[in-house]
């Protein structure tokens, strides 16, 4: 996996920007500018693919393009496409079947007529950002997610005005639908998130949620996409009401669950995480009963909390680790403490006998496992800590390593 620009370069880029400030030589703005070597690195679901966004080549750190790699052909290289004069590519992500959702910003300069921060007369430079679909060659970009369709009469300025205050984005990858994901679109001007099942294949969209700035979606199923909780917001006694409806089954109604209703005053941490497909519980992360946030199962028939399943008396708890694989789908494989480092715990033999034998290989530095496919014949993993720059790996067949 090599590029014009080597990593060896860049990490000697990070060595002069976090040096002590007795160096002779000031750091100059273009060195603070520069782009990354490599960034938002994934790798697709079936272990076949490479996404990142790299330094384009020949521009000196200074402009971005996207790059895949063919994992069954590293030898072929990356296929690169830079951005464009105007149009910058800022993220990408690896999907399934060849997929590639890129996130580009584009500069617009226009009349906006005060559409959200545009000024009332006058030009206004702004940035549009919209996501694209594209294979593993590039061979072409296709705008994803985002609404195409828009009323009749409507005008040019009101179009582009839509455009720029709206959003769309991927949720979820759902990772055992063949061809569907999870996608929101957001109109900042009635601040209203919707939410769709989105389908690789035909663009067809599948309304699921329709979210407004009182009721947003807590918990999605990680293997549909349909919501499984709900929270609602709602002004009480000069204070915020935040109350939660859970599905006590597939098939049920939401239900208030008053144990976890709570006041934002209170400013309590309080995020549900996960379900426990076996029993019907929900996994939360909470600082409600300690000082620290701690990992908890909740029933929503009984309103009852379990003792903590995951704690640390020093540092909060910073998610679990839910389990993508087919066999072992959604069960809990690990958890993460925040501490000064994020620290990762598998709880499950197998990650835990890799995890531990990557650590091993790179004593020293911090090792996170980001993807891995079915059979855990391929896993992406970085390493680095304060005297190693970041660096992304691939295991293959769990006894090569390539950087």
């Amino acid at each position: 996996m090599k590029l014009k620009h080597p990593l060896s370069t860049f990490a000697a880029i990070g060595t002069l920007l976090f040096a002590p400030l007795a160096l002779a030589n000031s750091i100059t703005i273009e060195n603070l500018a520069r782009q990354a070597a490599i960034r938002s690195v994934s790798m697709s679901p079936e272990g076949d693919m490479i996404v990142a966004i790299v330094a384009a080549p020949g521009s000196d750190y200074q402009e971005t393009a996207l790059a895949t790699w063919d994992l069954n052909d590293l030898e072929a290289g990356p296929v690169v496409t830079p951005s464009g004069d105007k149009m910058k590519f800022i993220g990408a992500n690896a999907l399934k079947s060849g997929m590639v959702n890129v996130t580009a910003r584009q500069e617009w300069t226009g009349e906006l007529g005060g559409c959200g921060e545009g000024s009332v007369i006058g030009n206004t430079a702004t940035f549009v950002v919209k996501s694209y679909l594209t294979d593993k060659k590039h061979q072409e970009f296709e705008e994803a997610f985002a609404e195409t369709g828009y009323r009749m009469g409507m005008s040019d300025r009101m179009r582009r005005c839509m455009e720029i205050s709206g959003s769309a984005g991927l949720v979820s990858t759902l990772p055992l639908d063949p061809s569907k994901v999870l996608i929101r679109r957001t109109d900042r001007t009635d601040l209203r998130t919707d939410y769709f099942l989105y389908d690789l294949q035909t663009k067809k969209t599948e309304l699921l949620f329709r979210g407004n700035d009182d009721t947003a979606p807590a918990l999605f199923d990680r293997r549909n996409g349909e919501v499984l909780v709900r929270s609602d917001t709602e002004s009480k006694n000069k204070d915020y009401e935040q109350t939660y409806y859970m599905r006590s089954s597939k098939d049920g109604d939401f239900e208030l669950q008053p144990a976890l209703t709570t006041m934002l005053s209170d400013r309590y941490t309080q995020n549900v995480v996960g379900i426990n497909e076996a029993t019907g519980e929900f996994y939360i992360l909470t600082n409600r009963f300690s000082d620290k946030v701690q990992a908890y199962s909740y029933n929503p028939k009984t309103g009852e909390w379990s003792d903590p399943l995951v704690g640390s008396p020093d540092f909060n708890i910073a998610s679990l680790i839910f389990d993508r694989r087919k066999d072992t789908f959604n069960q809990i494989i690990g958890y993460v403490v925040q501490g000064p480092e994020f620290d990762t715990t598998f709880v499950d033999p197998e990650m835990s006998a890799i995890h531990e034998g990557l650590k091993a290989a790179f004593k020293g530095q911090n090792v996170n496992i980001s993807n891995y496919n079915d059979d855990l014949s391929r896993i992406l993993f970085t390493t680095g800590n304060n005297k190693n720059t970041t660096a992304y790996h691939v295991l293959k067949d769990r006894t090569k390593v390539t950087t």
